[in-house]
């Protein structure tokens, strides 16, 4: 029983860690997503002005 206990016990601190590096990922994913937006938001206004200056 103590052996399976500790199996299941691995199992659990596995599924937490995998867990938690989903969420990681997921920030992370956000992050990136974010990023890209300011970028592409800046790319349309220096268009924008490129324009308004033609």
């Amino acid at each position: 029983m103590i052996i399976i206990t500790d199996v299941h016990a691995i199992i659990a601190a596995v599924a937490i860690i995998s867990e938690a590096n989903i969420m990681t990922a997921t920030v992370i994913q956000n992050m990136a997503t974010t990023t890209i937006s300011a970028n592409a938001k800046a790319e349309v206004s220096f268009q924008a002005f490129s324009q308004v200056d033609l």
